[in-house]
């Protein structure tokens, strides 16, 4: 909806502004919890992700917020990401739910018998998606099912952001930056510029990418992804997204 804004955090932090960040007014998660990720679903329904299995639904534009069971308590959900009004997925410690009634029950999706711990997830397309963290999947069924791409035995991958279904960027663990232009048939691997952790990737045209992270990291790519310099900073903190 037009002018809000929404930033969760730790602590069952959730604060809200109605004026495009102009001012913000905190309000009550009902928990003293980590919240990930949050997401607008409609311009009335909100979700937010969170520890313990629970997920955080708002159903006045994030007004007003109560917790929901939606997995087993051992459960941390990190990110969450909508197609549409209906159909969504949520991901988190080696679990993948997909729900296609606007979040009111979820499903847990099969995949495989070592699942991953899962950080980010984004859909492309109307059909595509991606969930990135100890491996990397791809689903090309509207998350119904989803094939692991590649396996990250070293490193985690924290951030990814697509330009469209086949240009993808992942940033990770130790600086690390995995890129495809053929919807992750193929992968070119980038290691450290930096060694720390990158949590977040951001387009900024079709070739031009910033990746950000840990002690303020800035990385920049202006070929799509292939190649990155550092960027002078005097960022003493670090980004996560």
């Amino acid at each position: 909806p037009a002018g809000v804004k929404i930033i969760v955090g730790s602590k069952g932090t959730i604060i809200r502004s109605t004026n495009d960040g102009t001012s913000w007014e905190k309000l009550n998660s009902g928990d003293s919890y980590l919240i990930p990720s949050v997401t607008f679903v409609t311009d009335t329904k909100v979700l937010a992700t969170g520890e313990g299995g629970f997920l955080y639904r708002s159903l006045d534009g994030g007004n007003t917020w109560n917790k929901i069971q939606s997995s087993s308590m051992y459960t941390t959900f990190t990110d969450i990401a909508f197609l549409d009004s209906l159909t969504g997925i949520v991901i988190g410690s080696g679990e993948l739910r997909r729900t296609t009634n606007g979040g009111t029950t979820w499903s847990n999706i099969n995949i495989g018998s070592a699942p991953p711990t899962f950080n980010r997830c984004m859909f492309v397309s109307p059909s595509i998606g991606f969930a990135v963290g100890s491996a990397v999947y791809k689903t090309t069924n509207r998350g119904a099912s989803w094939n692991r791409l590649i396996s990250l035995t070293s490193f985690t991958a924290y951030g990814i952001h697509a330009f469209d279904s086949s240009k993808i960027v992942i940033g990770g663990s130790l600086g690390t930056i995995w890129s495809t232009t053929n919807g992750g048939t193929q992968w070119t691997i980038r290691f450290p510029v930096v060694r720390y952790t990158l949590k977040t990737v951001v387009p900024l045209s079709q070739n031009t990418y910033l990746a950000a992270g840990e002690s303020g990291s800035v990385l920049s790519s202006t070929d799509g992804g292939l190649n990155w310099i550092k960027k002078p900073n005097s960022f003493t903190h670090g980004f996560d997204d």
